[in-house]
């Protein structure tokens, strides 16, 4: 079946929104220590049928819009979903990180071309450039040996064909807080590290 860009796109953005208002969710009930078994119930089961929805093929899309943002920043976000690219990004900015961003692969290169990250988010599954592609080209250059690079995917470091033994991290979509939290602080220490 093909797939008009309108439709691409509304579901692309459905499925964004989905996945902010489960991350609001779980940074809610983070934040607000709820201990009440009714509360964390509801939150819970909402967050259920959130994950049930994202993980929809309805839902399934890829974007191609891109940017680089900071040309200073300490850490570069590579990730082929608009949404979730911009929603690492405005997370890490909330914790102090100044971040750059890419579509893909490809765009991400550009942009190493002339910056050395502290430290690389990527994608696994990316047109053009997939992530073990990328990861490959930063490990054969020694320009970028100290920097730390995180995978990003829906399937393990192995079904992506990485060695997670070269990773900083492996962090696990859908994106949710429990995960995501010692990544930020962990990047944050990068940027702070960068910055002195």
């Amino acid at each position: 079946m093909l797939q008009t860009d309108e439709n691409r796109y509304i579901r692309h953005e459905i499925r964004g929104l989905l996945h902010e208002i489960s991350l609001g969710l779980q940074l809610t009930k983070h934040l607000s220590k709820v201990n009440s078994g009714d509360a964390n119930s509801v939150v819970d089961s909402l967050l259920s049928r959130i994950d049930e929805v994202t993980r929809s093929t309805l839902l399934d899309d890829r974007s191609d819009a891109n940017t680089f943002g900071d040309p200073s920043a300490t850490v570069l976000v590579v990730e082929d979903s608009q949404h979730e690219r911009d929603y690492l990004a405005r997370l890490l900015r909330v914790h102090g990180v100044s971040v750059a961003t890419a579509c893909d692969g490809l765009q991400a290169m550009e942009f190493l071309k002339s910056h050395i990250p502290s430290a690389v988010l990527v994608d696994m599954r990316m047109p053009h450039c997939d992530g073990p592609q990328l990861i490959q080209f930063l490990k054969d250059d020694l320009r970028f040996d100290g920097v730390s690079i995180f995978g990003l995917s829906g399937s393990t470091a192995e079904e992506a064909g990485v060695d997670d033994s070269i990773l900083a991290g492996w962090i696990q979509k859908p994106l949710d807080l429990p995960t995501l939290l010692p990544v930020m602080q962990t990047l944050q220490r990068h940027s702070d590290l960068a910055e002195a």
